[in-house]
């Protein structure tokens, strides 16, 4: 498989993949605001599924509901998963003038995961990192083995 980059900029841009030439454009906030409205609804269908069959207070449901729709979709959420960098670049090409259908694009030849990574840092405006120590989708954890640190002390 054929594919090229190009410098990236405010503008849109063009990728070729196997030979055909395809326009990405940066996503807007109205784009994020869709691909979060996605996350949240599959958190959605997930609670939902879940709790299928089982009775629970209103109350209950109501909170996990309300959690849900509050809970902000982390930068993580929005590029971690090959169904979200799919519907992202779905929608840059979209904004580009493209009149791919969401499932001819994922149907489109992998390309390899850093070159799509490259594209969605572009339509994102999510820079690249230079190590993981500067990646700003990469969080920290600690072993729960591992004693928490006194309060005030840095971790």
């Amino acid at each position: 498989m054929a594919l090229s980059t190009v410098e990236f900029s405010a503008a849109t841009a063009e990728i070729t993949i196997d030979g055909k030439a395809y326009k990405v454009s940066p996503l807007t906030m109205a784009d994020r605001a869709a691909a979060e409205r996605r996350i949240r609804d599959r958190r959605m269908s997930h609670m939902l599924e879940s709790i299928s069959g089982v009775l629970l207070p209103n109350e209950v449901i109501g909170k996990a509901i309300a959690e849900i729709e509050c809970n902000t979709v982390s930068v993580d959420e929005l590029l971690d998963t090959y169904e979200s960098r799919i519907y992202l670049l779905f929608l840059s090409l979209r904004r580009a003038g493209e009149t791919m259908t969401e499932k001819q694009v994922a149907d489109l030849p992998p390309g390899g995961i850093e070159i799509l990574g490259t594209i969605i840092r572009h339509i994102t405006g999510v820079p690249q990192a230079k190590d993981e120590s500067e990646n700003p989708t990469t969080c920290k954890t600690r072993s729960t083995n591992e004693p928490k640190p006194p309060i005030g002390a840095s971790s």
